[in-house]
């Protein structure tokens, strides 16, 4: 007979303490693979987990000979199992639990009656009524939980099959589990490749170390077709400018120029010029970049224009012109003392539509000389910009006036823009000029705006020509201003950079020494958050009404998905249209509902799916159709 129950850990009457009788022929007890003892008893079939009694734990031959048992009632694999439905288990089990309170049926009769409503559903799975408080235990295979077969979706007998529960040892059991796990992780990668993932924002990428500009042509320009130009750049990057090694073309995703890069620097030094040459062969928009690698091959900075080959004309693509701005130093009839060292600077704008870069030069055309080359190179400049032009002189020896004019040349051959003249007078009584006194208590702060940088300075002398400003990640100077000033407002900065600007003054006899430098560090840009993404996928794509479907969804942001809200259209469900709202907690989210197809629809359910992200943006929202099949239609062709 069956005592209570003691130590049992499922539900009842699922495991019961037996009283094994003495002497009674069915319940003889087959030893077979310990510590589980298959046993019958009462039309049940269990197995013995566990033995108890006066005298401890008992031998084979107790528990052949009878003593109380502890039993796992039923077993599901061999067990009986009753055919009725659920509800007829429900009434039954009403039925026995009234002649249990009425004394017609003792507790050990009744917890062997409840036992018998054992019930396997369409999927397999087995349901157990406690015989206590009448709840509902289900074993899909993991274990008994408590469930509600009510609310379990319905599917069709058709589409089912009756599976079978394999027992085996726990190693066997493990290789299983890691079979399974392999066949999942094999069948996920073939349904959702790497390619087909949602495009989710990408996370901010690291800088370069190196900045790479390419000042000339200009990006969307058009170069003339089969005529070599030169792509001027200009790399910058401080104190990481000797790691670049080699600079290297793409066209088109191809590699057409490499070049070695062995920069001699100079202390302080924060830029180098780069020119590659380039000849398009092929007419129509092509894709440059410019990529600067260390020794390793690491790229250190790149970047890239578009450019439009256009047949060559017979008039030239652009033309070239120059506009004289100053005479930055030395006006004309300067005097100089024999053998002076003469800084000369012309302020000009090019007026023209070509960019200067490789090829154009300033080209001594008339008069003296004066220890200047013949052709000095003319710094990049695009069209509409101002640049200076600076060659450097020495004074005869012998008292006169001297003049030297000077021009601008393109690639060509062409001269173009006004002549530029140098006019000064040696004297042997002039006084030797000196450069002037370096300027100090360089400061740079933020304009009211924000946007801008203004620098101020002490002028410590009297006789400069004017100051040039540097900055550390431009080659050249940023700008000019006047003698005696003692303000320069840098317009052309970016937030959450940090620059840094000294100042030199200048004359005719030279450069001073550079000011102390200053530093600022503009306030960090403001964050840019993408709206989240979402995709939505529902398995099968058509099925009858009362089917089940799978929605599956995958949300994506570059921060933080707070929630995903998926709900019918139009569906004539209350449940359906009201829909689910999933919570998440990270940058990236999915999950599924399992939903069954209303009755009543006629053709087809369109779900809609939205994600919202942390600050409360929200994505585009997405929709699937899902085909309802008619009892009377053909199914061959799926819904598009």
């Amino acid at each position: 007979m069956f005592s209570a129950d003691r130590g049992c850990k499922a539900p009842r009457p699922l495991c019961t303490w037996l009283e094994y009788p003495r002497g009674d022929s069915n319940a003889r007890a087959r030893l077979r693979r310990p510590p589980l003892y298959p046993l019958s008893y009462g039309g049940l079939t269990g197995d013995i987990v566990a033995q108890s009694g006066r005298f401890g734990k008992r031998t084979k031959s107790d528990v052949r000979s009878g003593h109380l048992l502890r039993v796992l009632l039923p077993h599901p694999t061999r067990g009986t199992i009753s055919h009725m439905d659920f509800e007829q288990a429900e009434r039954r089990f009403r039925e026995l639990q009234s002649l249990h309170k009425g004394g017609e049926l003792d507790t050990a009769t009744f917890r062997v009656e409840v036992a018998k409503l054992l019930l396997r559903d369409e999927e397999g799975a087995f349901w157990m009524l406690d015989a206590d408080d009448g709840r509902w235990y289900c074993n899909r295979g993991d274990g008994w939980r408590a469930d509600d077969p009510h609310l379990r979706p319905v599917v069709h007998a058709a589409h089912t099959r009756r599976r079978r529960r394999w027992v085996g040892r726990p190693v066997a059991l493990a290789m299983v589990l890691v079979i399974a796990v392999g066949i999942v992780g094999i069948l996920a990668w073939l349904r959702w490749p790497p390619g087909l993932w949602p495009p989710v924002a990408a996370l901010p990428t690291p800088p370069f170390p190196l900045q790479v500009t390419i000042v000339s042509p200009a990006d969307g320009s058009q170069v003339p077709l089969g005529q070599e130009i030169g792509i001027e750049a200009m790399l910058g990057g401080g104190v990481n400018l000797w790691r670049a090694a080699s600079v290297e073309l793409y066209v088109d995703d191809r590699l057409v120029d490499s070049r070695p890069l062995s920069p001699d620097l100079q202390p302080g030094q924060a830029s180098l010029p780069l020119s590659l040459p380039w000849r398009p062969q092929v007419a129509g928009e092509h894709s440059l970049r410019v990529v600067v690698r260390s020794i390793m091959g690491r790229v250190l900075g790149a970047t890239a224009i578009t450019l439009q080959a256009t047949p060559a004309r017979s008039a030239p693509p652009c033309t070239p012109d120059a506009t004289f701005l100053a005479d930055v130093t030395i006006p004309p009839g300067t005097a100089f003392a024999p053998g002076a060292r003469l800084e000369k600077v012309w302020q000009v704008s090019n007026s023209g539509t070509c960019a200067w870069g490789t090829g154009y030069e300033l080209v001594l055309v008339e008069g003296e000389q004066l220890g200047a080359p013949g052709a000095v190179p003319a710094p990049p400049c695009a069209a509409g910009a101002s640049v200076d032009l600076a060659v450097t002189f020495w004074a005869p020896v012998q008292a006169g006036r001297y003049v030297s004019v000077w021009q601008l040349q393109a690639p060509d051959g062409t001269f173009f823009g006004p002549p530029l003249t140098l006019d000064i007078v040696v004297e042997a009584q002039a006084r030797r000029s000196r450069p002037p006194a370096a300027p100090t208590d360089l400061r740079a702060v933020l304009t009211e705006t924000g946007d801008a940088v203004r620098l101020t300075w002490t002028d410590r002398s009297d006789d400069e020509d004017a100051f040039r400003i540097y900055r550390q990640d431009v080659a050249a100077s940023i700008g000019l201003a006047p003698a005696d000033a003692q303000t320069f407002v840098d317009g052309n900065v970016a937030c959450g950079n940090t620059y840094r600007y000294t100042v030199v003054a200048f004359n005719a006899a030279g450069a001073s020494d550079m000011s102390e430098m200053a530093e600022i560090t503009l306030p960090p840009c403001a964050p840019v958050d993408a709206l989240p993404v979402i995709t939505l996928t529902v398995t099968p794509t058509q099925a009858a009404a009362g089917e089940v479907l799978t929605v599956t969804f995958r949300a994506g942001d570059d921060q933080q998905i707070a929630q995903v809200h998926i709900r019918g259209e139009e569906t004539g469900d209350p449940i359906l249209d009201t829909g689910r709202v999933f919570t998440c907690r990270e940058a990236k989210c999915r999950g599924s509902w399992v939903i069954t197809l209303p009755r009543g629809k006629d053709d087809a359910l369109t779900l809609i799916a939205t994600a919202r992200d942390a600050t409360g943006q929200e994505s585009e929202p997405v929709r699937v159709r899902v085909r309802i099949l008619q009892p009377d239609r053909p199914t061959a062709e799926p819904y598009r």
